[in-house]
């Protein structure tokens, strides 16, 4: 996987190697289209193409439940043991005023 051409709201496919059965296990976690995500759909709302980013756009992300998937199935860390050191790294990085304010609005 090629995890530098990805993101976070795309899609993964991933192949997984289990040592104890000897096979190679393949994760495709693509992203699925809404049922009204038609071309005409689109053409009514004066857009040429669906966007790439926002609400509209023609597929919902497919990685976050793929990277889900993988750590619970195959994985033999907890959840909690995978993002420590992220979340640890990433306190005190400084991000745009809008993104703090959106997280602070969205706490519960």
């Amino acid at each position: 996987t090629m995890w530098d051409v990805l993101s976070w709201g795309g899609e993964t496919q991933a192949l997984i190697y289990n040592p104890r059965t000897k096979k190679v296990i393949a994760v495709n976690a693509l992203g699925v289209a809404p049922t009204g995500a038609t071309a005409d759909f689109y053409r009514s709302k004066g857009m040429r193409f669906p966007p790439e980013y926002g609400p509209l756009a023609a597929i919902t992300p497919g990685t976050p439940g793929g990277l889900m998937v993988m750590l619970a199935e195959y994985g033999t860390l907890s959840l909690r043991e995978v993002l420590e050191p992220a979340i640890r790294m990433a306190d005190g990085y400084p991000i745009e005023e809008e993104t703090a304010n959106s997280i602070e609005r969205n706490k519960r």
